[in-house]
């Protein structure tokens, strides 16, 4: 026999056994690589089972007992607990996002001045080969942890959204997943990918809710024994209590990843709630206030100065507005940001599916896919900047004119009057120029400033293989940080700092990038390679407009660092299809309040464009990554649908119900003949079997215990089950059922008759099994493997996502349509031709 051969890996599976020689070598080979079997080399495990949330109050005789004696006290106190926590939980974000972006800035700052070293001293190779060792150390690191603990990896934005529609992973928001992906964001992000660390932090804020809820409870269970304080810290571990501290974390995370904590309000009620909570908006604010006040402090210490605190800071002394037929170039900006949204979305999706169907399944697989992206990173950042010229400085000022350079000059002995005013009211002049003014000696006559070359350094320019007075524009942008890019992309007054070669390049190679990394697993967030992507397509879009169209007319030239906010808008919104919230959150990170019409106009514009196209970038993961999410709207093949169509018949022999008193031995073979986590009970009044109650698996495992284990022991479920669960009739629409369903949270929902007798129950995968044509009615088991569910189809959606299946997208009425249609292809040449 050949156990040597059977019981070899694949990687080792070559060798044949035909000989006693190749056997006697395989089963040598098979003790080499024994060790790659496992971690982390061999068969990745599977993700926790994905399990529906139950988020009504369960009402009983027990807990109406609990509830009405102290009711007053116990309010104020879990009142005063829920405050604690929210307040503690904006603190700890706060400290979290200090200490993880303190890591990343020292990791990078090193990684980029050892190879500028060897750059400036002509080892190109030598540059490449340091640059490529430490990315992949760091990148392999970050791998590493994600395959000891899978839900670390990507993004965690989609998982978080699910979550809050009623879906989730078992250990998605414990303490192990939270150090997790916390360590191996700081090895992604300083690694030099291009990723960016806001989605990751929205994942690790969402986590931070429940782990400070559960570290509380502890605390007061461990140091005050037998105090009034235990009842109140049980209620707040309910699921619908950790629903909340959930949506707290997730919106503290947006404050404190961009500074922007009204924006982390809207992200939640935008983007990420299913359900809608008035009470909750005050309070999503005063996490967010306390992270963003306490991260102030961390970052400038006594002295606050708010407007120094931003992401990043647009400093220009500018009122120059812009004119009204601008808002037509605005709208077109928008329409480009939708388009190449859209198409960043499908490349994402179609990388995704191919790493999911060939690299996802073994550990060694994603090693080497890594490792070959990191080879391709730094062959692009290291060797590309190098053959790139090298441009003057005196370009940062060629937009003042000759004319108005003396009076410039002359104007710093005044520090209350800015050249601005001297040189053209409608020019911008950036704070790094005015500083350049301020050096230069009064009455010279020099317009150069290569007398001025430190210039170059308070801009933060790279002076890469350049002489004195000359800097490589495509090495400032690709041998830095992602988020140095961005601020560089943003800098106002200063129109010629990167032209239209360096534009088109950089453009090209980081778009290839983020496609090929978002799908990387490691935590990679999107935002920030958005903002990059859609920044420099504004500011190659404002430079081809100042020597086009402005100058054709004989208007003022437009910023091209204003223009890249706007592009920045367009792009971030054609790829998340999120509008209010980004619109304020590009206001936030910039403190630049004037181009607040224009980004309204491109957001909207972009939205529309990119929902023609495609879905969110982020709904388009959850289809990808298999988990049942129930959309805003029902889809459209529910419309004419009633309930008693759908539902599980309660003569089926999926639907198991129970007696109100069942015995040990009755809820003992239910419990093992099947999977299902919520059984209704009935209660027998003149011979009709009528709803008494809703029972979960939990609370029948408890009932079970409450009773003496003798088989012909009664159970009594009352005091366990809900007494008073929400049904509907079976003449229902199907979209009020669905709408019913999705507000509140529901797990199981019954369908009775006038009688309120059981006819059936709706669960999520009816909802599910709804958008496919003549499926049939799903069982009632709520775990979600994906093999279940990979082959649902959602009209409203528009996807049918499968293991290895392309994406294709669909109109309202469900047919199919090519990748890119006859009619997307005119709207797309009408584009082009604006």
């Amino acid at each position: 026999s050949c156990q040597g051969c059977t019981s070899a890996p694949r990687c080792c599976a070559f060798f044949l056994c035909r000989s006693q020689t190749k056997m006697a070598l395989a089963c040598v080979w098979t003790a080499i690589c024994k060790p790659f079997q496992g971690w982390p080399f061999g068969v990745v495990p599977r993700a926790d089972r994905i399990e529906s949330a139950d988020y009504t109050i369960t009402n009983n005789p027990k807990v109406r007992g609990e509830l009405m004696a102290p009711y007053r006290a116990s309010r104020k106190q879990r009142g005063f607990l829920r405050w604690t926590i929210f307040f503690l939980v904006g603190l700890l974000a706060a400290a979290m996002y200090r200490g993880i972006f303190k890591a990343i800035d020292v990791i990078e700052e090193k990684k980029f001045e050892m190879l500028n070293d060897r750059i400036e001293e002509g080892h190109d190779d030598d540059a490449f080969l340091l640059y490529f060792a430490v990315m992949i150390v760091l990148t392999l690191g970050a791998l590493l942890i994600v395959l000891l603990v899978p839900l670390a990896g990507g993004g965690g934005v989609p998982e978080v959204i699910c979550a809050l529609n009623g879906t989730r992973e078992e250990r998605l928001f414990t303490f192990s997943t939270l150090f997790a992906k916390a360590i191996s964001l700081i090895f992604a992000v300083s690694s030099g990918l291009a990723l960016g660390p806001e989605g990751p932090f929205i994942h690790l804020g969402a986590i931070l809710g429940p782990v400070t809820v559960q570290g509380c409870c502890w605390f007061i269970r461990s140091f005050f024994p037998n105090r009034f304080l235990h009842g109140p810290a049980r209620d707040l571990l309910q699921d619908i209590e950790e629903r909340n501290f959930v949506v707290v974390g997730a919106a503290v995370g947006v404050a404190v990843a961009f500074r922007a904590p009204i924006g982390g309000v809207l992200f939640v009620l935008e983007e990420a709630v299913s359900f809608f909570d008035a009470r909750l908006i005050f309070r999503v604010y005063f996490s967010c206030a306390v992270a963003y006040y306490a991260l102030q402090i961390m970052f400038q210490g006594h002295h606050l100065i708010t407007h120094l605190f931003t992401e990043y800071d647009v400093e220009n002394h500018c009122d120059v507005g812009y004119l009204a037929e601008d808002l037509v170039l605005f709208a077109i900006m928008g329409i480009l940001g939708g388009l190449l949204g859209a198409i960043f979305n499908r490349m994402v999706v179609y990388v995704a599916e191919i790493r999911q169907k060939y690299v996802s399944r073994y550990g060694y697989r994603r090693m080497i896919d890594a490792a070959l992206l990191c080879l391709l990173t730094s062959l692009l950042v290291v060797y590309v900047p190098i053959n790139y010229g090298c441009s003057s400085i005196d370009t940062l000022k060629d937009h003042i004119p000759r004319s108005g350079f003396q009076a410039a000059i002359t104007a710093h002995r005044n520090d209350s009057l800015y050249p601005t005013s001297v040189v053209d009211p409608d020019l911008c002049l950036s704070d790094f120029v005015w500083d350049y003014f301020r050096q230069l000696p009064i009455n010279s006559t020099n317009t150069s400033i290569t007398g001025a070359a430190q210039l170059y350094n308070l801009v933060n320019l790279s002076t890469t293989r350049c002489p004195v007075g000359e800097y490589n524009q495509l090495a400032s942008l690709l041998q830095t940080s992602g988020h140095s890019s961005v601020h560089l992309l943003f800098t106002s007054g200063i129109y010629n700092m990167f032209g239209f070669g360096a534009l088109a390049v950089f453009f090209i190679i980081y778009f290839m990038l983020a496609v090929l990394t978002a799908s990387l697993s490691v935590p990679a967030g999107m935002v920030v390679p958005s903002l990059i992507i859609g920044g420099t397509m504004g500011r190659f879009f404002a430079l081809l407009i100042n020597i086009s169209f402005k100058s054709w007319v004989g208007e003022a030239a437009v910023d091209p660092g204003s223009w890249a906010m706007v592009g920045a808008a367009a792009f971030w919104c054609g790829s998340a299809r999120i509008t209010v919230t980004i619109a304020v959150i590009i206001m936030e990170i910039t403190g630049d309040f004037r181009f607040i019409p224009a980004i309204a106009v491109a957001v909207m514009f972009a939205k529309l464009t990119g929902q023609f196209l495609s879905h969110s970038v982020y709904h388009m993961m959850i289809h990808l990554k298999a988990i049942p999410f129930l959309e805003d709207i029902p889809a459209q093949a529910l419309d004419r649908m009633l309930v008693h169509e759908l539902m599980i018949s309660a003569s089926s022999a999926d639907l198991v119900t129970l007696p109100i008193e069942p015995t040990v031995d009755e809820v003992t073979a239910v419990l093992n003949s099947c999977k299902h986590n919520g059984f209704p009970v009935l209660r027998v009044v003149n011979d009709i079997k009528r709803l008494a109650g809703l029972i979960s698996r939990p609370q029948l495992l408890e009932a079970l215990k409450s009773v003496p284990t003798n088989s012909i022991s009664l159970v009594p479920l009352v005091n366990f089950m809900n007494e008073t669960p929400v049904t509907v009739l079976p003449s229902f629409t199907l979209p009020q059922a669905f709408k019913i369903f999705r507000a509140l949270g529901l797990r199981h929902l019954p369908v009775v008759d006038e009688n309120y007798q059981l006819v059936g129950l709706l669960t999520r995968k009816c909802f599910m099994a709804a958008h496919i044509p003549h499926h049939p009615p799903a069982d009632l088991d709520s775990s979600f493997p994906e093999s279940e569910y990979q082959t649902l189809y959602d009209e409203e959606d528009g996807y049918d996502v499968g293991r290895g299946q392309r994406l294709q997208p669909v109109t309202p009425k469900g047919d199919r349509l090519p990748l890119l249609g006859s009619s997307q292809v005119g709207y797309v040449v009408c584009v082009c031709v604006c």
